[in-house]
């Protein structure tokens, strides 16, 4: 019988007890998401080394068995305004804390301890494979004329794939996304200066690292390197100077708000930026772009920046 590439489904669940698998279910904890890819029986392969008279592959034993699972979220909040989006439970294992308030916001800011776990049953073609004490980074992508998404990047721990039955997962907590127009993102400043803007990208940036030891295995994120990339139509400098901005070091924040509408809205704020040097021009159309670096540094720490959704 054939096994078909396209049925794969992934449920995710906030793992509140490292090693405990919370056991996420097909209606509280589908995922809805999309070039959805997962390694998973990633490590390292130790070969025994044996010294003896004739050639030879050598045995090789895996060590370090970890999983690696990437995909992409819609970047869209709840309906309900002040609800904490289906998506909620990655975010938090991306390093993010999560502040709801009911019928406002639901903030996220990156933190630098206590960082969350989640638990993923990926589904493909009749296996299934039990993900736990996944942590992991991402990169926000709000590009001109495509939808905005959250590219995710999770590492867990090992559990051999089992022949199981498919996951039919319930999404409906998923809304729609609105695609980044001038309509739908009547938001893009670097320094107050609103900008003519084709794409923009926000990396997390969290080194992941799998300790695979005597006594622990676990997956930490032990730091973090906060990036921003966008590219802007050029402006007569006496409107925005990138390089007087890279060359002195000077502080400015970088807004973008996206979507339109109650339970719609995300917003992106990075309020104490630093302009890397400006390396190139780009010709989009004989038009004269500026692809940009920008570094989000933390002020009092912890906010680098914010994702929120209202």
């Amino acid at each position: 019988m054939s096994l078909y590439w396209k049925s794969k489904t992934l449920l995710a669940k906030l793992q509140p007890t490292p090693g405990v698998d919370p056991v996420p279910t097909n209606v509280l904890n589908g995922m809805l998401v999309r070039n959805l890819s997962v390694r998973p029986m990633n490590g390292t392969d130790v070969s025994r080394e044996l010294e003896r008279q004739h050639y030879g592959a050598q045995q090789m034993f895996p060590v370090g068995l970890h999983v690696v699972a990437s995909f992409e979220l819609e970047l869209v909040g709840h309906a309900t305004r002040g609800t904490r989006p289906a998506w909620g439970d990655i975010a938090r294992a991306c390093g993010l804390a999560e502040v709801a308030t009911p019928g406002t916001s639901v903030v996220y800011n990156p933190v630098s301890s206590g960082h969350s776990l989640a638990t993923l049953y990926f589904a493909h073609a009749g296996f299934r494979q039990i993900i736990t004490d996944c942590r992991g980074t991402a990169v926000l992508r709000v590009n001109a004329n495509s939808i905005p998404v959250m590219a995710v990047t999770l590492t867990g721990l090992y559990q051999k794939p089992t022949d199981t039955a498919g996951i039919i997962p319930t999404v409906t907590a998923f809304q729609a996304p609105m695609p980044v127009t001038k309509t739908n993102t009547p938001t893009f400043t670097i320094n107050g200066v609103a900008c003519v803007m084709r794409n923009f990208e926000l990396d997390f940036g969290n080194v992941v690292q799998p300790r695979m030891l005597v006594g622990a295995e676990e997956v930490v994120i032990s730091d973090s390197n906060e990036a921003i990339t966008t590219q802007i139509e050029a402006v007569p400098l006496a409107t925005l100077d990138p390089y007087a901005l890279a060359a002195n070091q000077t502080s400015f924040a970088v807004n973008l708000v996206h979507g339109v509408g109650s339970g719609k809205i995300v917003t992106i704020n990075a309020p104490t930026c630093r302009m890397m040097r400006p390396e190139t021009i780009a010709n989009e159309q004989n038009i004269v772009e500026w692809p940009l670096r920008i570094t989000p540094l933390p002020n009092a720490g912890n906010d680098q920046y914010t994702l929120s959704l209202t």
